[in-house]
């Protein structure tokens, strides 16, 4: 039976058999005890008896294959079944009773069989074969009808009605039961019977006759075994029929009787008793005394929740949760509605954040319990009641509303969710729902509320016209509500809406002195302060506003007014300057956020404070706001403009690769926005900073289609510079000539010109290119290009060796440039053309000048050296070598080289040939293996025999001519000089034949003519030394035969003169 609170009391069915016989004695050994048959018939009667079961079943069938045909086999079947039937094996015993009645119709047990048969038929029912049921309750038929006077047929009438009652067939079981009461009132069977009948009329809802049933039995039966269970029912039926009072001695009845097993149920009756009664202090203490005294009862945890809610109910909040804590997390259904309790309570003590978490805690496991309605509703108010979750709360009230539609509640609700989604910016629901109330709901008290958020759902959707009829309507018909003077504040925030800012004033101005609510006196200051806003009267409109903010800090319109004081400031800042008004616009902006962090207007609080970012220097910053649009509120009008701003603050903080997402998010989810073509084009710059060259030519080309003017002009600017870092230098040299032609004026212009000129450049278009560089620095005089652009005009003509066309370019830099990086190339370029053209005293001072003016400088020691070169070139020896000396380190190595071998002469000219020497020596040493060591080695070597050195000057020559064949320069004219220089040495130390050797070497060995002349003429004197006449005249006549121009002509000429003699 399902009792008044859920409660059940299962009845158990089955077979009770007490068959009244003993197997043995007489009836067994008076059969010729002394056969092997006996024997064994007797040993297994034996076991029987004694209950050994599954041993006597094998001495039947070992009875049974051993004595077929002995007279006495048939009850060894029989009793075989009944040891199948005690031991559960009921199929076998099935299949064993069906075998005695198939092949012992006539024994003299048959009816025992049957009641056995139908007993182990029910059983298998009970296991899960439901169909045995109906063979079972055919069993017994039989046996009722065959053996009508057997014992067992008042059993069979018992067992028929448990057949019935576990087929579901109540009211012919009870026939079954009443008909053994009725045949035998003092059968064993006939308490049970009784019982029978009493439940299933109390499960059939036939209360009154349950109850009759049941008092007969406790009159009959008093102490019987079922006579509490018995107590324990009436008790429901009284309950179940509104007599609780009686109800609950009934059950304090059941409880008191000894060893009851169902005491604990008995409790928790008379506490629910005492709950429907409303006694909640007396229900609660008898609830808790269940848990108390029945620690282990399966009713602990209704108990509990029954007991927690009776708390609540008397209003004892703490003692309340106290119970229903204690309900256990595997009573699924209790424990559910225990956290419903819980909730409630918390709720009632002000708690929405601890109420929130039980229900969220539980809600996942109640989505198919017949109390998620209440769950979900606590979750709302939960919700409601939570800082910063109204939103939430709203969708879960028209959740509610929606599923539940004839529930108490869901008018109530559906406000609920209208009000809220207005109050969390969500106006399209809170249209939604207040539409959807007033047509189901449309003569309920709420009604002019509830049409009010739809007029102000209305104005927050922008449909201005509508919610201004609205307001009229609602000042019409209900004027006297506590609300109207809102009403009329609201009706000139349509008229705003409308964009008609006179109007607003008009409106307002008339009421604004009577306004007494406070909130409706910021909102009027809020609408005169944003209309003169509208009306660029940035310095009045921050007044308003500031009055209107310091009237309702907290007001419902005060984000309203922190976003227009914001805008006001930010107007202040861009019309006249000044950080001071962007920091109070920053600060609007940010107690906006901070105070309303479910504001509808948080879009635009961001969006400019990104702005505001943006004009206090801080990109990063600004990129933050903008992406907090964008993603927050990817809805908002504004989010499209708050991708573009932030891919140009992050392009603004150097990182391209974020801007790059950022305005392909743009394209993405905006790609038919007016913003398109100038995100094509922020993203191309930014996929260009990040080296993503011809990507970006994708974008710059669609780009290209839609742009216009300066935009347009830019994107085919950065096309040229994407095609210039791909090196299609041809195709970017076009995009620079189409931009500038199709935008003469172009405000980059000589930017264009000087990527243009790059773009011929490195195609070895010079000339071209050239002429760009000159246009540049011709037109654009004050461009911070000018100079470098001259300075490759100077390039061009250096490159020419047009050197003074070169030194006027350069000079043009120096005079602009000076003091710069590029300053110190120019003036260095320009002291090489004087260089080139041999004026080496302009180009002296002018190396001069760029050593002393870029100390530091990289051509620092170039210039240092190029001076020193100079003033060599100027035979102002001491001066250069003294600048060779004083040299700093140089980074190139050949320039070390000569800075040592010119120092080295330049001291040789000035006859200093010990500080020759020493140069060359060190450069002969450190510079042994360059390409000037021949020269270094023969200059040594002609100090060295200046100073009487000779032997030492040998080596050096020899060294010299040695080193042209290391160094690449085999045949040079200084390995003919040395060698030259080897013989006078030889001819010196009066060594002539070897002097003749060397100076062969030099005329027949080198192709250098002044050397071999003077070689020849040498060699002739040598012949002249060792009377060696004749050699000497053929020396002298090939030298002026071969080599006219000597100046060792005459010399021969008068030696064959002489000789001749």
């Amino acid at each position: 039976m399902v009792m008044a609170c859920g409660w059940h009391i299962p009845r158990r069915i089955g077979f009770a058999l007490v068959v009244g016989w003993a197997l043995g004695g007489g009836s067994l050994l008076g059969l010729a005890q002394e056969t092997d048959a006996t024997t064994r018939y007797a040993a297994a009667a034996a076991l029987q008896n004694r209950g050994e079961y599954a041993l006597a079943a094998d001495e039947w069938q070992a009875f049974i294959r051993k004595f077929p045909e002995e007279p006495r086999v048939g009850k060894a079947y029989h009793y075989l079944g009944v040891c199948y039937y005690q031991t559960g094996k009921h199929a076998e015993a099935v299949r064993t009773f069906e075998t005695v009645l198939s092949k012992f119709p006539k024994l003299e047990l048959l009816d025992a069989t049957c009641l056995y048969l139908a007993a182990s038929q029910f059983a298998l029912a009970q296991a899960g074969q439901a169909a045995m049921y109906e063979r079972a309750l055919a069993t017994l038929d039989t046996l009722v009808a065959k053996f009508p006077d057997s014992a067992y047929a008042t059993d069979a009438l018992y067992y028929r009605g448990e057949c019935l009652y576990a087929l579901g067939k109540k009211a012919e079981a009870i026939q079954a039961y009443t008909a053994l009461v009725a045949k035998d009132r003092q059968h064993r069977l006939a308490p049970e019977a009784t019982y029978a009948v009493g439940v299933a009329r109390e499960e059939l809802g036939e209360l009154e006759a349950a109850g009759k049933v049941y008092e007969a039995f406790l009159s009959r039966y008093p102490e019987h075994r079922l006579a509490a269970e018995v107590e324990l029912r009436r008790g429901e039926t009284l309950l179940a029929t509104g007599q609780a009072v009686e109800a609950i001695q009934r059950f304090a009845a059941a409880a008191a009787r000894p060893n009851f097993a169902l005491a604990d149920l008995a409790l928790v009756r008379q506490a629910d008793a005492l709950l429907q009664l409303k006694r909640y202090p007396e229900a609660a203490q008898a609830y808790t005394a269940i848990a108390q005294k029945f620690p282990q009862s399966r009713y602990v945890a209704r108990a509990l929740l029954a007991g927690g809610k009776s708390y609540y109910l008397a209003g004892d909040y703490a003692q309340a949760r106290k119970l229903l804590e204690q309900v256990p997390e595997k009573e699924l259904k209790d424990r559910l509605e225990a956290v419903h309790w819980i909730a409630r309570s918390l709720l009632k003590e002000h708690r929405p954040e601890e109420a929130l978490a039980r229900i969220e805690a539980v809600l996942p496991r109640a989505a198919n319990s017949p109390l998620a309605p209440s769950l979900l509703l606590d979750q709302a108010d939960a919700m409601y009641d939570s800082p910063g979750r109204r939103a939430e709360a709203g969708r879960l009230y028209a959740a509610l509303a929606t599923k539940y539609p004839q529930d108490p509640a869901a008018p109530q609700a559906l406000y609920l969710a209208a009000f809220t989604a207005l109050e969390t910016g969500e106006a399209q629901n809170a249209v939604r729902h207040a539409q959807e109330f007033l047509k189901a709901y449309g003569q309920h008290a709420l009604r002019p509320e509830v049409t009010a958020l739809a007029a102000e759902g209305s104005l927050q959707l922008g449909q201005f016209a509508q919610a201004e009829s609205a307001y009229a309507a609602l000042l019409r018909d209900f004027a006297s509500h506590p609300d109207a003077e809102v009403w009329k504040v609201r009706r000139a925030a349509a008229l705003f809406g409308q964009q008609r800012y006179g109007d607003t004033i008009a409106a307002l101005e008339p009421v604004l002195a009577s306004l007494k609510s406070g909130e409706a006196k910021a909102e009027a200051q809020y609408l005169m302060g944003s209309s003169q806003l509208e009306q660029k009267q940035f310095a009045a409109a921050a007044q308003s506003l500031e009055a209107a903010l310091a009237s309702q800090p907290q007001g419902r319109h005060a984000s309203q007014i922190l976003l227009a004081l914001g805008r006001a400031y930010l107007g202040l800042a861009q019309a006249s300057g000044g950080a001071a008004h962007v920091q109070k616009a920053r600060e609007a902006l940010q107690r906006l956020v901070r105070d309303f962090p479910k504001s509808p207007l948080l879009d635009q609080a961001h969006y400019r404070l990104g702005q505001c970012a943006m004009q206090e220097g801080d990109p990063r910053r600004a990129a933050s706001e903008f992406a907090r649009v964008a993603t927050g509120w990817a809805e908002s009008p504004l989010a499209p403009h708050a991708l573009y701003e932030q891919g140009g603050a992050l392009l603004e903080a150097k990182d391209p690769g974020a801007a790059e997402a950022a305005l392909a998010m743009l394209l993405e989810r905006f790609g038919r926005h007016p913003l398109a073509p100038r995100a094509r084009y922020a993203r191309a710059l930014a996929r260009y900073q990040s080296g993503k060259y011809a990507l970006a030519i994708e974008d710059l080309q669609q780009a290209l289609a839609s742009l216009q003017g300066k935009e347009r002009g830019d994107a085919r600017f950065l096309l040229g510079l994407c095609q210039v870092e791909l090196k299609q230098y041809a195709a970017a040299a076009d995009s620079f000539a189409t931009l500038l032609q199709e935008q003469p004026t172009y405000a980059d212009a000589d930017k264009v010109l000087y990527q243009w000129g790059w773009a011929l450049k490195l195609q070895g278009r010079e000339g071209e290119a050239t002429a760009c560089f000159h246009k540049l620095a011709a037109q654009h005089r004050q461009s911070p290009l000018a100079s470098e652009a001259q300075y490759h005009v100077g390039e061009s003509a250096y490159a020419a060796k047009d050197y003074s066309a070169a030194a006027i370019a350069y000079y043009a830099v120096v005079e602009k440039e000076d003091g710069t990086p590029l300053g110190e190339k120019a003036v260095h370029k320009l002291a090489w053309c004087y260089y080139h053209q041999e004026n080496y005293a302009d180009a002296q001072k002018t190396f001069a000048y760029q050593r002393e003016r870029y100390r530091t400088g990289p051509l620092a020691g170039d210039a240092a050296f190029m001076e020193a070169e100079c003033l060599f070139k100027l035979s102002r020896f001491a001066e250069a070598v003294k600048a060779y000396e004083a040299l700093p380190a140089l980074e190139n190595r050949d320039f070390q080289a000569l800075a040592v071998l010119h120092a080295g002469q330049a001291a040789g000219q000035l006859k200093q040939w010990e500080a020759a020497a020493r140069h060359l020596a060190r450069g002969a040493e450190k510079f042994g293996d360059s390409s000037a060591a021949p020269e270094i080695l023969y200059e040594l070597g002609w100090a060295q025999q200046n100073l009487g050195r000779l032997a030492d000057a040998l080596a050096s020559y020899q060294r010299a001519i040695a080193t042209t064949d290391k160094v690449g320069r085999a045949g040079s004219e200084v390995a003919a000089r040395a060698q030259f220089m080897i013989g006078e040495i030889q001819f010196q130390n009066q060594d002539h034949a070897e002097a003749v050797k060397s100076f062969f070497k030099v005329a027949y060995g080198y192709s250098y003519p002044k050397w071999q002349a003077e070689a020849t003429y040498e060699a002739a004197r040598c012949f002249e030394v060792l009377n060696k006449k004749s050699q000497a005249i053929k020396l002298y006549q090939e030298l002026v035969e071969k080599y006219p121009q000597s100046d060792k002509v005459p010399l021969a000429r008068e030696r064959l003169a002489a000789l001749s003699k």
